[in-house]
């Protein structure tokens, strides 16, 4: 009897635990549900804001990649105004160096060579005339009295030589009277047409060379750039988002040898200014032109050297236009070849600089040695130190140079 009491006391909590755990998992499913109820209204309810604030963010975005290109068009529009602003004063001043300086003086080393030869033909004239044999003077003496009572007949040793036109001679005549001539009666003016308001000049000793040397591909370089303008220009004149520059330039880079002969000829080019800076009349001549208004307070130096300044600021100028213009750009490859190749020019420049600077120390090292060396003088050797040269048989002093170096030589 008592065990069964046990047994249904024992059932019975087994029932009531039971119970009493479904009833909390009950509890805690209704909770659940609850919860996800809860969130799913929330959600329901915030939902507009969401799409609302991802809107927004989309929108900013992309105002601000909106705002970026735009800044970068206006970058890359004004470079290119930049471009072609430069350019055409560049060549303002190769025309202006053209018209004021190279014409007149190369009209003039004409008219000098051209005096010359006068000169010397006269010379010549003179020395055959003195040369006539006495029979032959005494013959010409003799038609002379003769000739008094009949028609005038004047024997002459040779025939008198005519200028090639009276318009040159006339202008010869007021060329050495003035001391000037205007460039339309220059004798040069068949072959340099000098402006006519410019002078040119009377500058004893002046000769064709001296005045190649000077300027050097001036007018060769003049040329091409003025085609490189006139097609900025054109690009630039309707001027959008998609417009090139890159391929103009890129069709410029096969002319630019121009550039390196000119180069390499400045040091010629200094040192023969240096030299007609002796000559008083040229000295006189280029302080009237320097400074007259016209020229714009240009002297010659100050535009001799614009050619050579001018590579290197196409380069500044490729590289903001390259970096103002994103990769998928229709011009970024033609930018980006025609920087690289103009930066190729530009060292190449510099190099050949160098060398002629070296080449042309090298010369002078070369004179000052005693005795000196045929062969030391080679196109692959440069000049690395300057001071006293030892050698083992004998060593050569240079008292001008006050450092005591190693003088040796790259082979």
């Amino acid at each position: 009897m008592g065990n069964a009491k046990s047994r249904e006391k024992q059932l019975r909590e087994d029932d009531m635990a039971q119970r009493r755990l479904r009833q909390a998992a009950e509890r805690k499913a209704k909770e659940e549900e609850d919860v996800r109820a809860r969130k799913e209204e929330v959600d329901r309810e915030s939902a507009p804001f969401s799409d609302l604030l991802l809107a927004s963010s989309k929108a900013y975005l992309a105002r601000k990649e909106y705002d970026r290109l735009r800044g970068i068009a206006a970058r890359r529009k004004k470079i290119a105004e930049e471009i072609l602003t430069t350019e055409s004063s560049y060549i303002s001043n190769l025309k202006l160096m053209i018209k004021y300086f190279s014409d007149p003086l190369h009209a003039a080393a004409l008219a000098e060579e051209d005096r010359t030869t006068r000169g010397s033909k006269k010379k010549r004239r003179q020395t055959q005339a003195q040369l006539v044999s006495p029979p032959t003077a005494l013959h010409q003496s003799k038609s002379v009295i003769e000739s008094s009572s009949g028609s005038p007949m004047v024997p002459r040793s040779e025939p008198i030589t005519r200028s090639k036109s009276q318009s040159v001679t006339a202008s010869l005549e007021s060329y050495y009277r003035n001391g000037s001539v205007s460039a339309d009666n220059s004798p040069a003016s068949s072959s340099i047409k000098v402006h006519p308001d410019v002078v040119v000049p009377v500058i004893t000793g002046l000769t064709k060379e001296d005045v190649r040397k000077l300027f050097s591909e001036t007018r060769v370089i003049l040329s091409y750039n003025e085609n490189f303008l006139l097609q900025v220009e054109e690009r630039v004149s309707s001027w959008s988002w998609t417009q090139q520059l890159g391929d103009v330039f890129v069709g410029m880079l096969d002319w630019l040898k121009a550039y390196v002969q000119y180069v390499n000829n400045y040091n010629v080019a200094l040192e023969t200014l240096e030299k007609l800076q002796s000559n008083l009349q040229f000295q006189e001549w280029l302080k009237n032109v320097e400074s007259d208004p016209v020229v714009g307070g240009n002297t010659i130096t100050m535009l001799l050297i614009q050619p050579i300044q001018r590579i290197p600021r196409y380069v500044m100028l490729l590289e903001d236009l390259v970096k103002h213009t994103p990769p998928g750009h229709i011009d970024h490859d033609n930018l980006s070849t025609a920087l690289h190749r103009m930066r190729d020019v530009a060292i190449e420049i510099n190099q050949k600089k160098r060398d002629t600077e070296d080449f042309a120390l090298m010369m002078d090292l070369y004179n000052r040695l005693e005795p000196q060396y045929e062969d030391l003088i080679q196109p692959h050797r440069k000049m690395i130190k300057s001071g006293p040269l030892k050698t083992s048989e004998k060593v050569f002093q240079f008292p001008r140079f006050k450092l005591n170096l190693q003088l040796e030589f790259s082979t």
